[in-house]
């Protein structure tokens, strides 16, 4: 009698299942797609169809964590690995559908900015693939996909561009008054060792999703691929908060008492903070007191704010604190002194060093 052989499946059915996301609905973990592929595909090949399955058309980068934990290095298989992006991923497309772990729900990540989470789990394994098929296949599903964005009112009018007009010009001054305040002259030169380890720390800290550095990532879209000079990636991190350019995943009621603060307040509180030097406190308490003491801001902040100021600049530190311009004990360092006046005038569209 001749030995028994085992004949290795030819066909895989994935059911993928949305678990969460910036603008994943609340029912998403009952919305899936189940996806056909033949054996001889790889990961790369299942990557590139989850997103079109729930009608995702806007491509970004994605990865696969067969621990099913978002961010796990060890196990990631990412659709575009960088040798030079400080993670191991291994390329999708190395590894092979017939080599799926069975009963085990795999995490898909796709939008490293966005972050849908879909889960992957193996249901089924089927004969030989059917000739004229083109796989992968969606062969069945259940619920209505979410929009991969939410909708945008197309409302915008005269008025809307006359405001928009307005706020710029606001900033522009804003940007004009911070450099009268801190004349170029007088402004710290770069410590180049500390801008290069700030940036090596927050690189790591973005390609690894360090949860410390995702708000700073979030609000200041720092997508790959990173600006490749320092100066560049530090002031947008720096400045994150200053103008969000995306939701930074905050709570949303923290989100907005930072949008709350005025550009009064923010022009106080960092010509305050660096015209008391390096080693200057950047408690929220302090930075009030900056603001009040500035001569080139009008007023000052009505006691019946300074909590929800201090309560935003308490939000906010920890960004400040990520990229080296306050130190452990929140006291400004020289990397703070010489960046946050020109992460705040890039925040607002201007350059401290143009003339």
């Amino acid at each position: 009698m001749s030995p028994t052989r085992s004949v290795t499946p030819a066909t895989y059915t994935f059911r993928v299942r949305i678990l969460g996301g910036v603008y994943a609905p609340p029912d998403g973990r009952q919305i899936w797609r189940e996806l056909e592929l033949s054996g001889d595909q790889t990961f790369g090949d299942l990557g590139e169809a989850i997103p079109l399955a729930f009608g995702f058309d806007d491509p970004h980068l994605w990865s696969f964590f067969l621990s099913g934990k978002p961010w796990d290095d060890a196990t990631e298989y990412a659709r575009s690995p960088s040798p030079d992006d400080g993670r191991p991923a291994r390329a999708a497309d190395r590894l092979r559908i017939c080599d799926t772990p069975a009963s085990k729900e795999l995490l898909f990540l796709f939008d490293y900015g966005d972050e849908w989470h879909i889960g992957v789990r193996l249901v089924r394994t089927g004969a030989a693939p059917e000739r004229g098929v083109r796989y992968p296949q969606v062969v069945a599903s259940r619920g209505q996909a979410p929009p991969q964005y939410p909708p945008v009112e197309d409302d915008w009018d005269e008025d809307d561009e006359e405001f928009l007009a307005q706020w710029e010009q606001t900033e522009a001054e804003a940007v004009e008054v911070l450099r009268q305040a801190l004349p170029a002259p007088t402004l710290a030169q770069v410590p180049a060792g500390e801008l290069t380890a700030a940036c090596q720390r927050l690189r790591t800290g973005l390609h690894r999703h360090d949860p410390a550095i995702d708000t700073t990532r979030r609000a200041a879209a720092l997508d790959p691929p990173l600006p490749a000079d320092d100066a560049e990636l530090w002031l947008a991190a720096a400045g994150a908060l200053i103008a969000m350019r995306d939701p930074s995943g905050l709570d949303p009621e923290l989100e907005a008492a930072v949008m709350a603060l005025e550009l009064a307040d923010w022009l106080g509180a960092v010509i305050g903070l660096v015209r008391g030097g390096v080693g200057a406190s950047a408690e929220p308490a302090a930075l009030v007191a900056a603001i009040n003491n500035c001569s080139e801001v009008d007023g000052t902040v009505d006691p019946d704010d300074a909590d929800l100021v201090e309560l935003a600049f308490e939000v906010m530190l920890p960004t400040w604190e990520t990229v080296g311009a306050v130190d452990a004990d929140r006291r400004l360092t020289a990397l703070g002194a010489w960046g946050l006046p020109r992460a705040l005038a890039r925040a607002w569209g201007g350059d401290l060093n143009a003339t």
